[in-house]
């Protein structure tokens, strides 16, 4: 049976739909959850793939969260044996952070349900091709990073430049959320009300557009999970 491994970073940033579309293909998953504590692995024992989750830290909080390095080294095992990999969110910055890239603090946090524009990259990219068209995602961040050096650009909001992009032909970093589901949502705009109020929206606002929007986001965001998923050996 193929098997990945996953970083978790809070019990509220789960995979979300990416983990239908795992059991689906009958993909074992192996998860460190680090706010249980658990160690960030040395190596990646035989799994093919490798995929870091979300969550409120930084990715510059080594102090604070010296387990980030361990992450850096485990990415770095990751892109030296060239398997499947996927940052979302906290994780697209780490890997930002792994290929060279500086994380920094937006002008403003970018929060709830805003366009994301595909790239040219995007239309002849094996995960994103076909979804050419802007289309509503659901974004909770705010800090950024400029594409990695020899990375495609694959998708831009009108407030960051780089919300996705794919290194070499199976490494991708995910800004925006693309697996969240209705019960992630309502953890989150629970658990982070005030960063809702930071940018002018009410979470009731938040919560009516993801009746609205989320179905056709869980369409796209299964599209290009599936892909990936298919990319592990």
């Amino acid at each position: 049976m193929r098997k990945i491994h996953v970083i978790q970073h809070i019990e509220i940033e789960p995979l979300g739909i990416i983990s239908d579309v795992l059991d689906a293909k009958k993909i074992q998953v192996e998860c460190t959850h680090v706010y249980r504590g658990d160690k960030v692995p040395i190596n990646l024992d035989g799994a093919g793939g490798l995929i870091i989750m979300g969550g409120p830290m930084g990715a510059n909080d080594f102090e604070e969260h010296p387990s980030l390095l361990d992450e850096l080294r485990l990415i770095g095992v990751a892109l030296e044996s060239e398997i499947p990999l996927l940052g979302i969110c906290l994780g697209s910055q780490l890997l930002a952070t792994a290929l060279g890239e500086s994380v920094y603090s937006a002008n403003k946090k970018e929060i709830g349900w805003h366009e994301v524009a595909p790239s040219e990259g995007a239309a002849s990219d094996p995960l994103m091709k076909g979804l050419c068209d802007p289309f509503v995602g659901l974004h909770w961040h705010g800090d950024v990073f400029d594409l990695p050096a020899d990375a495609t650009l694959l998708a831009s909001s009108s407030q960051t430049e780089c919300q996705a992009f794919r290194y070499e032909e199976n490494v991708y970093g995910f800004l925006f959320h693309l697996e969240v589901t209705g019960p992630m949502i309502s953890d989150w705009t629970h658990y982070f009300a005030s960063e809702v109020e930071e940018t002018d929206q009410s979470v009731e606002e938040i919560k009516s557009q993801t009746r609205e929007l989320l179905p056709q986001l869980h369409e796209r965001g299964r599209q290009v999970f599936e892909r990936w998923a298919n990319l592990i050996k």
